[in-house]
């Protein structure tokens, strides 16, 4: 008989254990729906708020390039009127491209007024030193402009 009682106690050890531990499954199941939910909620939460910060980004990007493309024009009629150029369809003189008075460097012949950008000119200008439409020289070295030795003992 006490056998039969042992494997009555052994078996209802073992369905308590059960139940506990269903018991506790149950409730992580609960806590892990809950954080679930709680980290579902939180995420759509930084969502939206990733969303509305790219929402205004994208107006504060608007107002840049709006600012910027004013910047350019203002440089453009400035160095347009510096130099004296009256037209925007001016073309270099070497590439025959039209010129963004904003970005490119540009070197403009002082006798015959052909304007060339900077790099495509330079190296006729190292090798030539002439304006490569009506030949005349940019720098003469005899011109005065650069003074001598002589010219500095004179001054003293």
């Amino acid at each position: 008989m006490e056998r039969g009682k042992k494997s009555v106690k052994k078996k209802e050890l073992r369905a308590t254990a059960l139940s506990i531990k269903e018991a506790k499954k149950g409730i992580s199941n609960k806590n892990e729906a809950k954080s679930t939910a709680e980290s579902q909620s939180e995420l759509n939460e930084r969502i939206s708020e990733i969303k509305l910060k790219v929402e205004n980004l994208g107006s504060v990007i608007n107002l840049y390039q709006t600012e910027l493309t004013n910047l350019e024009n203002n440089l453009k009629d400035k160095v347009k009127i510096r130099e004296g150029i009256t037209s925007d369809k001016i073309r270099c003189g070497v590439c025959h491209k039209n010129f963004n008075f904003a970005k490119d460097q540009i070197i403009k012949c002082p006798f015959c007024e052909a304007v060339y950008h900077y790099l495509c000119v330079a190296f006729w200008l190292t090798k030539y030193n002439s304006c490569p439409a009506c030949q005349n020289q940019f720098l003469d070295p005899n011109a005065g402009i650069y003074s001598t030795e002589e010219d500095r003992d004179k001054e003293q």
